[in-house]
């Protein structure tokens, strides 16, 4: 079977795809931000409250975060696993969606726990959201194209 004339999900020739990250995308690298981001959205709903005293803009950051993540973790995965899309966005849209999302997420995590303010000084968490977040806009449109 020729893989290359329309890309069948169900195709075995697995040749095509030795173009731009898709042995990486295909393993499990790729699944860690879904099984990471179930597990901080059930800290945030049941052990965070308690941490940050209650504290209702916090908490509803650390849900937009955990809610990020998991919505990237599908698209994610959805790319990895369709022949099409990586064969059409795999230099730049996958690893866009993947940095995107660890900046983002990952910048609220850290600012949130980091109650005495040392980890956020010293690296400078504060801009990472708002680059993770152009980073994910970005991997959008590379999806578009």
């Amino acid at each position: 079977m020729n893989c290359r004339a329309g890309y069948p999900l169900g195709c075995t020739d697995h040749n095509f795809v030795t173009i731009g990250w898709r042995g990486w995308a295909s393993s499990s690298l790729c699944k860690y931000p879904g099984g990471l981001g179930v597990m901080t959205a059930a800290y945030g709903a049941h052990g965070l409250e308690k941490r940050v005293n209650s504290d209702a803009g916090k908490l509803k950051a650390w849900n937009s975060a955990a809610n990020i993540q998991l919505i990237h973790a599908v698209a994610l995965l959805a790319i990895s696993q369709s022949p099409a899309l990586m064969a059409r966005t795999s230099r730049f849209a996958a690893p866009l969606l993947l940095a995107g999302t660890v900046l983002f997420s990952g910048s609220i995590y850290a600012l949130i726990l980091d109650t005495n303010k040392t980890f956020s000084r010293t690296f400078k968490l504060g801009p990472m959201t708002p680059l993770g977040g152009l980073t994910l806009i970005c991997g959008w449109f590379a999806l578009a194209l």
